[in-house]
């Protein structure tokens, strides 16, 4: 039995298929240009406290913005953000 040949794409599709694939590549190329930041709330109520010292080179004081990669790590701005004694919130720009 002779096999079909597949029929040629219509030129709507090859339009279709590029459009996705060049949006696609846009919003790959802005979620890159976005950094991560943790900005400092402040102290959760009650706490007591003014500042937080994270580590011995980090303090931190309500306002602050934190990028993540270059002041923290990764794993850094999930403890951050999961401490109860402070509040601390995720920023993009």
């Amino acid at each position: 039995m002779p096999r079909k040949k597949p029929e040629p794409a219509t030129t709507e599709e090859i339009k279709e298929e590029v459009e996705v694939e060049t949006v696609e590549e846009q919003i790959e190329e802005e979620n890159e240009n976005k950094t991560r930041n943790i900005v400092c709330v402040g102290a959760a109520e009650n706490s007591g406290s003014f500042c937080l010292v994270y580590r011995d080179d980090l303090t931190i004081y309500p306002g602050r913005l934190l990028e993540v990669g270059k002041e923290i790590n990764e794993d850094e701005a999930a403890d951050l953000l999961s401490l109860t004694t402070f509040k601390f919130k995720e920023v993009t720009k």
